[in-house]
């Protein structure tokens, strides 16, 4: 099995990230705005968040920048 397809399922194993999975798969959010829509720590969505289903955007609201789902 592809070291590729093992990070993904890893990423759907846990339920914070499938959550911003989730919320990703509809728009595209900051860090702050995915850790207030979850009631979590900004640093606990940034390190849920994982490298090979997110990416950012270069797009910026109010100064941060917004990770959608990669299209990878």
């Amino acid at each position: 099995m592809s070291d590729e397809v093992v990070t993904f399922f890893k990423a759907l194993a846990d339920a914070n990230r499938l959550k911003i999975i989730g919320l990703l798969a509809q728009q595209p959010y900051s860090v702050e705005e995915l850790a207030a829509l979850l009631n979590l720590k900004p640093s606990t969505v940034s390190t849920s968040s994982c490298q090979t289903c997110t990416d950012r955007t270069g797009q910026r609201k109010d100064r941060k920048l917004l990770q959608r789902l990669s299209t990878r």
